[in-house]
């Protein structure tokens, strides 16, 4: 639902048919997106359209997470699901860095490796070891960071994983320091307007 709006949202900003058969652009692709069809051309246009005096600030390394001067992009695509946000920067209300473990898996972990080495029989003490070390292991695979971008109506997370704390607040940073110039471009702008 949200992308037909998107669509139809590129099209009546662009003034331009989406499709040839279009005689008026507004009132065909209504039409058309009401009957459950998708304009294959417009959606193409609107992931890689730029803004007018936008630009790339910042990509994340796996090209996921796009940050330009006017709005942060997220685009997953995974085995049969497809997942696209965009929020403008003045929406953004809040950014957040979460890293998370289960630190107990850790402890569980040690103590069983302990009870290991003070147990006197072998059967006890291989599953014991064993536990122990599926037990240290889970505690690496729970290991999360996610950074999460809070707007009025969306929350834009992005898993992290490998990313260290300071690199995710640098990336915040770069956020919020990208909204703080567009709400004081448009303020000056709308200041010139007004004098």
């Amino acid at each position: 639902m949200s992308i037909r709006w998107h669509v139809l949202l590129s099209v009546y900003v662009d003034g331009a048919p989406a499709c040839d058969d279009c005689e008026c652009a507004l009132a065909q692709c209504c039409t058309k997106l009401l009957m459950g069809y998708m304009v294959v051309a417009v959606k193409k246009r609107l992931e890689l359209q730029m803004l007018p005096d936008e630009r790339e600030l910042l990509t994340a390394d796996t090209g996921q997470l796009k940050l330009s001067t006017h709005r942060l992009r997220l685009r997953v695509s995974h085995w049969g699901s497809d997942y696209f946000i965009s929020l403008m920067l003045e929406n953004i209300a809040s950014c957040q860095a979460v890293y998370r473990s289960v630190p107990i898996l850790l402890l569980l972990g040690g103590l069983g490796i302990l009870g290991a080495l003070l147990v006197g029989k072998s059967e006890p003490r291989l599953m014991l070891l064993v536990a122990g070390i599926v037990l240290f292991i889970l505690y690496f695979f729970t290991k999360k960071m996610v950074l999460r971008f809070n707007s009025a109506g969306d929350i834009l997370t992005v898993g992290a994983d490998g990313m260290s704390m300071d690199v995710a607040v640098e990336f915040i940073d770069a956020v919020e320091q990208a909204r703080f110039d567009y709400i004081t471009d448009i303020v000056e702008k709308h200041r010139t307007r007004s004098a």
